[in-house]
């Protein structure tokens, strides 16, 4: 996993790292461990960037960690879709 600091996302967002300091204490941005500073994970920092502007002025740490738990139970509930789905299909 690719780790990013508060000051490679600061240059990457061509923002000052106060900035991402203020994000995280506002639940927008989301750090994965708080050394002397946050950690961000890039897969993360990619999802972020992937969002068009209005959802990331809205998205807070509760609504990611939502997301997070919807999409594992959609992944599990089409895991047993295709298996329901491979049954039918070896008796047609």
């Amino acid at each position: 996993m690719d780790i990013l600091t508060t000051k490679d996302l600061a240059k990457r967002w061509q923002v000052g790292e106060q900035k991402i300091r203020d994000l995280v204490a506002q639940g927008k941005l989301v750090p994965i461990k708080l050394i002397k500073d946050f950690r961000f994970s890039l897969d993360y920092i990619e999802h972020i960037e992937s969002l068009e502007l209005e959802d990331i002025k809205t998205i807070t740490l509760r609504d990611y960690a939502n997301l997070k738990r919807e999409i594992k139970t959609l992944k599990e509930e089409n895991k047993k879709y295709k298996e329901k789905f491979e049954v039918i299909k070896s008796v047609i």
